[in-house]
């Protein structure tokens, strides 16, 4: 029964008009800097050319030459994480759909697989578009292009100690490519979870107005902003690729524990009080 109220949730939440906006405005995104690069590289000697991983917009080695797009980004991400599904439950709430299809699943089933097919639509809404940047990358710019927009050298020991700093840097040892795949996958679980943790919010708090569920989101991570005057907590330094600056990632892991574990208790808590009115 969860398994296939997840799949129906799942297939609802990836046609909503939020789904479809959030997609669309990352798509416009991820094509607008593929464009860009396309038309500064072209006819680019591969011996000068930078690896084309590093020009992706998730990639914060673009700060070095063009980052425009990241800055974007890094605007656009705390707005968006809520609107492809994490004010799926509020609206039901509101409507009186969930007392419906809480009373045919059960509770504990709807709002369970509700958190689940939050998590995975907003993980791919998140993850698709660059995805298909690095496939667009790929067939774009020569593979055997090395160039980094430091413009290190990568025999230099200063390059070198700065591929150590990159989260997940043993997957980068086995091919910047597979680094470059894996890291979008984990941009996308992050945004996936904060979604997840928003419906759990959503469950545990009832708001009178729906709106107010976007600032959860974007008070934390404006907070980690604030924070990295004193810090090293930006959560941009944690999410994107490519990132050869020192941090300490213990921040990031600490911080992806307490979501999910917000998201799991929180979960089996909501749904054995009466959290549908």
């Amino acid at each position: 029964m969860y398994v296939k109220a997840t799949r129906t949730q799942i297939k609802l939440l990836l046609f909503q008009w939020g789904t479809l906006l959030a997609f669309g405005l990352l798509l416009a995104l991820v094509l607008n800097n593929f464009m860009q690069n396309v038309e500064e590289y072209q006819g680019t000697d591969v011996v000068l050319m930078y690896h084309p991983m590093k020009l992706l917009s998730l990639s914060y080695n673009m700060v070095y030459s063009n980052g425009g797009t990241l800055i974007l980004l890094m605007q656009l991400v705390p707005l968006l994480i809520c609107i492809p599904a994490a004010l799926s439950l509020a609206q039901e709430q509101h409507s009186g759909a969930s007392v419906l299809m809480a009373s045919r699943l059960g509770g504990r089933t709807y709002l369970l697989s509700k958190v689940t097919a939050v998590f995975v639509v907003t993980t791919l809404v998140f993850s698709l578009p660059f995805l298909l940047e690095i496939v667009l990358n790929c067939v774009s710019f020569p593979l055997k292009a090395t160039g980094d927009l430091a413009n290190l050298q990568i025999y230099e020991p200063e390059y070198i100690e700065s591929t150590k700093n990159f989260l997940l840097y043993p997957v980068y040892r086995v091919s910047p490519y597979l680094y470059a795949v894996v890291g979008t996958i984990r941009f996308g679980l992050v945004m996936g979870l904060l979604a997840a943790a928003t419906l759990t919010f959503s469950a545990l708090v009832r708001v009178k107005f729906r709106v107010l569920l976007l600032l959860p989101p974007f008070l934390l991570l404006q907070l980690s902003t604030y924070l990295s005057q004193y810090f090293d907590v930006h959560w941009a330094n944690y999410v994107t690729l490519f990132h050869g600056e020192a941090r300490n990632d213990l921040v990031y892991w600490a911080a992806v524990a307490v979501l999910l574990a917000f998201v799991v208790l929180g979960s089996l808590y909501a749904s054995r009080k009466d959290w549908l009115q």
